[in-house]
């Protein structure tokens, strides 16, 4: 499943490949961090600060805790990332504060806005809806994005 290079999943569409589409979130996750960190921090002090918070989510997304209210949404069979995937997640935010370093503010929001519409209309979900769920889990959200996973199986 997924498309593989050797033995190494490239994409896959859950978290075992080195990308998924998760990895539009962390790509904004960067443009964020640059967002955040640039209005305080030297760009090193930046860079840094983003590394630490996005390997800091990384451990937390991973956790038992976190593991067991994804099981709450739609991730009903998620277990967690795989080492590359989480590394390949790291990567991708540095993406976002390599991007965010080129762009005005307007391109920043631009960015945010846009990978997040490109998740949401091929998955149903993003960043955005994926911290709404993390905090509670709305059933009617839950049923939308469901509705997507059914149609995609044929249902």
């Amino acid at each position: 499943m997924g498309r593989k290079f050797g033995n190494l999943v490239i994409f896959a569409p859950n978290s075992s490949g080195m990308i998924d589409i998760y990895t539009l979130s962390h790509i904004v996750h960067g443009l964020l961090f640059y967002f955040v960190f640039s209005m305080f921090l030297p760009f090193h002090w930046v860079v840094a600060f983003s590394v630490v918070t996005e390997c800091m989510w990384e451990i937390f997304e991973n956790s038992s805790f976190c593991i067991a209210r994804y099981r709450k949404t739609i991730s009903v069979d998620y277990q967690g990332d795989t080492i590359i995937n989480s590394v390949c997640d790291v990567i991708a935010m540095l993406i976002g504060v390599g991007l965010a370093t080129l762009c005005p503010l307007w391109g920043i929001i631009a960015f945010i806005l846009g990978l997040e519409l490109i998740a949401l209309v091929l998955i149903r979900d993003n960043l955005c809806l994926n911290i709404i769920m993390l905090v509670y889990p709305f059933d009617c959200i839950k049923e939308w994005q469901l509705r997507k996973q059914l149609k995609l199986q044929g249902w």
